[in-house]
C-alpha cells in the first residue's frame, strides 16, 4: 500500500501454464564431463533437487529460521503451517531468502569465460550465482519447503526492459488465490553500491518493464510458451546466452529510498534496504515493503481519514530517530508513512488542482490541518464527496446517514481512502484477498464517531500508489494518474530528504 510500480504489469500476458509439453528435456550441460574436454547432455528438470536432497532440507533446517528471525514480521511457525496465506509467506521468506544470501558473482569471474549453470547445493556453497543460478535455488528451496510442483516454474526467456531485451532466468509461482507471480529476487547490495552511487541524485524515469516467456518447466514437465518466433531449447541455449548483467539488475531495483538518501546518508540506506526494503515480488516492491508485514494499524499508513493521527506518528517516529540514530526501524517507520501520506491522501490532488504545473509544496504541519492548502471543498472539487459523487461508501460502517453528511463531516479536511473496513474489499481478486485478511484494530472500530470513517472513498478509488492506470475513480485516463504519480514520488522524495537532514542537524 505504498508509492510502488505495478508487479504484475509484465505476468498477464502470457500463459504460465505452459502452451505445449516438450517431452526430451535434454539440454547441453555447459561445462565438460569427467575425463572430458566436451561438454555432455543433462535433463533439464536434474537441476531442480526437492526435499529428498539433504543440503536442501539442512538450509530450510538451519538457515530460514535465523533468516526470518531477521525480518521484521518473520514468523518461524507460519512458515511450515497449512493455513490461509502460510504458502505465499513461505514464498515470499524464500525469496527474500534468496536475495540476501545469495550474491551475483562480478562479471568475468572465470578468466576461461566458462559460465556453467550451477546446481542448487553449488549456488549454497558459493554464496553466489548469476539469474539462473538463483532461480534455480529459489525453486528448488520452493519445491522443498512443501509447495507443490503445480505452483511452481522456472523461466527462460527475456526481460525487456524499455524495449531493450537481456536473456533472463526467473520464478514463476501461483499463489493461493490461483494467480501466477513473479519472484525475481534482487542482487545483494554489494552488488549494487555501484549502481547506487552513480545513480544517485539523477531523475529516474519509469522504465517500462516485461517479462517474456520462452520455456517454463518445474520437476516433472518442461514446457514451451507459444510465440511466432519459437525454437527449440536446445539451439536456443547452444547459442550465446547473454545474462542479465547484475549492475543493471541493480538499477532495475532502484528504489525510493535510494533517490531520496543514496547520496545524502550511503549508510543508512544500506541500512534500510537490507532490513525493509527488498522488493519480494517482480520488479519493483514497496517503498519499505517489510512494514507492510507488521500488524496492520491504519495510522501508520495514513487510511481510513486518519490525517492528523498519521503525522503524529511520524513525529513520534523521527523523535526516536533523532535521540537514537541507530533506531533504524524508527525512520523506516516514519518514511512508509511519508510515501503512504502523499500516495493515499487528497493533499496532492487538491494541491495540484490549485497550481497546476508546479511541482508540489510539501506538507506543513505547522500551518494547520490543511498543511498549507488553502481550501478542501469538496462539494466544488473534482474529487466530490456527497451527493452526486462517482465514489462509494461502506453501508456497514456509515449506516443509512444521508450522503449530504459525507461532504459535511469531511469537507475543509484532507481525506484518505477506507481501508479493511467490514463487508467492504474492492478491487480484483489480489487486492480482494490482501484487503480481506487485514484487520483494523479493536481500538479504532470502537471509537464512536468511525462510523464518520465509512462514508469515505475507497483506497483503491483516490489513492494513487502504483505507476499503472487500473480504472481509477479519480483519475480516469492514464495521462492524468500518470502526472499525480510522479507528482506525488518526487514529494515523498524530497519530504524524506528534509526529514532526515532535520533529524541530523536537530
Amino acid at each position: 500500500m505504498c508509492i510502488t510500480r505495478d508487479r504484475w504489469q509484465s505476468a498477464k500476458a502470457w500463459n504460465w501454464d505452459g502452451d505445449h509439453v516438450i517431452h526430451e528435456c535434454i539440454v547441453p550441460s555447459g561445462r565438460p564431463a569427467v575425463g572430458s574436454k566436451q561438454p555432455y547432455d543433462i535433463d533439464i528438470r536434474e537441476f531442480l533437487i526437492t526435499e529428498k536432497n539433504e543440503v536442501i532440507r539442512r538450509t530450510l533446517r538451519e538457515d530460514l529460521p535465523a533468516h526470518q528471525r531477521s525480518m521484521p514480521g518473520g514468523d518461524e511457525a507460519k512458515f511450515t503451517a497449512r493455513t490461509p496465506g502460510a504458502f505465499d509467506y513461505r514464498a515470499r521468506a524464500l525469496a527474500d531468502f534468496v536475495a540476501t544470501a545469495i550474491d551475483y558473482p562480478a562479471p568475468g569471474a572465470d578468466p576461461r569465460g566458462r559460465d556453467p549453470w550451477q546446481f542448487p547445493d553449488e549456488t549454497l556453497a558459493l554464496r553466489r550465482g548469476d539469474c539462473e543460478d538463483r532461480a534455480l535455488l529459489l525453486a528448488s528451496l520452493l519445491l522443498a519447503s512443501g509447495i507443490s510442483s503445480f505452483h511452481v516454474r522456472v523461466a527462460l526467456g527475456k526481460l525487456c526492459v524499455d524495449g531493450k531485451a537481456h536473456d533472463h532466468a526467473w520464478v514463476m509461482y501461483k499463489n493461493e488465490t490461483g494467480r501466477w507471480l513473479v519472484l525475481d529476487p534482487p542482487p545483494s547490495r554489494r552488488r549494487a553500491r555501484a549502481v547506487e552511487k552513480s545513480l544517485a541524485g539523477k531523475p529516474r524515469p519509469r522504465p517500462n518493464i516485461e517479462y517474456e516467456p520462452y520455456f517454463l518447466w518445474n520437476d516433472v514437465h518442461l514446457w514451451a510458451v507459444r510465440r511466432p518466433d519459437a525454437a527449440s531449447l536446445q539451439s536456443w541455449l547452444r547459442r550465446a546466452w547473454r545474462r542479465l548483467r547484475p549492475e543493471f539488475h541493480g538499477e532495475v531495483h532502484y528504489t525510493i529510498l535510494e533517490r531520496a538518501l543514496g547520496g545524502l546518508a550511503p549508510k543508512l540506506t544500506k541500512q534500510l534496504l537490507k532490513k525493509f526494503g527488498r522488493p519480494i515480488l517482480g520488479l519493483f516492491g514497496p517503498l519499505v515493503d517489510d512494514i507492510d508485514r507488521l500488524d496492520y494499524d491504519p495510522v501508520q499508513h495514513f487510511d481510513n481519514g486518519y490525517i492528523d493521527e498519521g503525522w503524529d506518528h511520524v513525529d513520534r517516529c523521527l523523535q526516536r530517530f533523532r535521540q537514537d540514530r541507530d533506531d533504524v526501524m524508527a525512520f523506516a517507520l516514519a518514511a512508509h508513512a511519508i510515501g503512504d501520506f502523499y500516495a493515499h491522501s487528497s493533499y496532492a490532488h487538491l494541491s495540484h488542482e490549485q497550481r497546476p504545473g508546479v511541482s508540489l509544496p510539501l506538507y506543513d504541519r505547522s500551518k494547520g490541518h490543511l498543511g498549507g492548502l488553502a481550501d478542501a471543498d469538496y462539494g466544488r472539487s473534482s474529487l466530490q464527496l456527497g451527493p452526486g459523487s462517482r465514489f462509494t461508501v461502506n453501508r456497514a460502517v456509515f449506516g443509512n446517514r444521508g450522503l449530504d453528511e459525507v461532504l459535511s463531516e469531511w469537507n475543509g479536511r484532507i481525506i484518505s481512502g477506507r481501508y479493511a473496513q467490514e463487508d467492504d474489499t474492492h478491487g480484483d481478486i489480489i487486492t480482494h484477498a490482501t484487503e480481506g485478511l487485514t484487520w483494523i484494530p479493536d481500538r479504532y472500530l470502537a471509537a464512536k464517531d468511525f462510523w464518520r470513517r465509512g462514508g469515505l472513498p475507497h483506497h483503491n478509488e483516490i489513492a494513487v500508489d502504483a505507476a499503472e492506470w487500473h480504472r481509477h475513480k479519480l483519475y480516469r485516463n492514464r495521462d492524468d494518474h500518470a502526472v499525480q504519480f510522479a507528482l506525488r514520488t518526487d514529494a515523498a522524495i524530497r519530504h524524506i530528504k528534509k526529514a532526515y537532514l532535520a533529524c541530523v542537524s536537530g
